[in-house]
């Protein structure tokens, strides 16, 4: 019984992250247009280079194999077409997936996932969303150069899930095998399978499929956001630094069969940054064990994170969170306040770096169009 939703407010993420460096806010403002050149150059906009390790995921893929819902389940045929590519400035890996379990299932599994480098905990990660009702994050390792390990854990129902997924790859392919506990039972072999070179996954088709399971009723307060949104506002792109003026246009759309509200970021060019324009994706899912929505978001700066929001009243979400910005802990509440009928309207981000004070770091008016 749950869904997925995403809120309008990439940018609201920017202010903590975007050149939270004195030294590089300063030296980009000085150059301005020098800053698509600094990026080319392996700069603050560049990607991290760890990023290059999924290059073995590009492509189209097909796949097959089984999966075991239960330690003691019949195991059940799958097949699966994948697209996976870069995006957001080469910062992430996007993988879109497409898993059909046969004709007694409601509909195909669909996962859109993204694999990264975190620059600040120095780890690969990787975000998450699917038909499931759920947005998830994992930290990643190469135990060798042919072979990633993920592991994590989340509640189901009131018990404790424990998964490790491994890629074996090779060079005609690779495998997948997954193992799964819940609560205090035993590991078993949840999913295994093999993918090679061939067909991908429609976009489109991913996002007009049906929803898993019933979508949570707490997604449909959120219904009111979606819908195209200009968005004209300041930020502080560093501790001590003046206010910068900003602008977007952001797109909120519900996909997956309605399980997702996702978000694109599209920022205009700005004098301080010369041609470099921000861009972000996010989604929202609801989170029945929290009792609250979890974000994830990702940007073309190497941003990336999840974090939770909170209803206050009828017309207020609250984000929180916390994180490191160039090794330095901060925090940041985030206010959406929202129209009657949900529309989005502004955003206040109010964020603690360090032993600075409290400062409004972010502020910005919305106008859907």
């Amino acid at each position: 019984m749950k869904r997925y939703a995403c809120l309008s407010s990439i940018l609201l993420l920017l202010p903590g992250s975007l050149l939270a460096q004195e030294d590089v806010a300063q030296e980009v403002a000085v150059q301005g247009d020098v800053a698509q050149d600094v990026a080319a150059q392996g700069g603050p906009f560049a990607p991290a280079k760890e990023v290059k390790n999924f290059d073995r995921l590009l492509g189209n893929w097909t796949g097959s194999g089984q999966m075991k819902e239960s330690a003691d389940a019949e195991a059940t045929p799958w097949t699966a077409v994948v697209k996976c590519e870069t995006v957001l400035g080469g910062h992430w890996i996007r993988e879109t997936t497409k898993v059909d379990l046969g004709e007694f299932t409601p509909a195909p599994l669909l996962f859109k996932t993204f694999y990264g480098w975190d620059k600040e905990d120095r780890k690969y990660m990787s975000y998450g969303v699917s038909n499931l009702g759920k947005a998830e994050s994992a930290e990643l390792d190469w135990d060798d150069d042919d072979t990633l390990i993920s592991v994590n854990t989340r509640m189901e129902e009131g018990k404790r899930v424990v998964e490790r997924w491994v890629w074996n790859f090779t060079k005609e392919g690779y495998r997948i095998t997954g193992h799964r506990a819940v609560g205090s039972g035993p590991f078993y072999e949840h999913v295994t399978g093999t993918f090679k070179k061939g067909k991908s996954v429609k976009a489109e088709a991913v996002d007009a499929s049906k929803p898993f399971q019933l979508v949570a009723e707490a997604m449909s307060k959120l219904e009111g956001m979606a819908g195209k949104y200009r968005m004209k506002g300041q930020m502080i792109p560093a501790p001590g630094a003046p206010m910068m003026e900003i602008s977007a246009t952001e797109l909120m759309s519900f996909t997956m069969g309605g399980s997702i509200l996702e978000c694109k970021v599209s920022g205009d060019a700005t004098p301080a940054m010369g041609s470099f324009k921000y861009e972000a994706w996010g989604a929202y899912a609801w989170n029945a064990h929290k009792n609250c929505y979890d974000i994830i978001w990702l940007s073309n700066l190497g941003e990336g994170g999840l974090s939770e929001c909170r209803r206050s009243g009828k017309n207020k979400l609250i984000l929180t969170s916390s994180r490191q910005t160039m090794g330095q802990p901060m925090v940041e509440r985030t206010i959406v306040d929202l129209a009657d009928d949900g529309t989005v309207t502004g955003i206040v981000t109010t964020s603690i770096t360090a032993d600075h004070d409290p400062v409004v770091s972010f502020k910005a008016s919305y106008k859907k169009q």
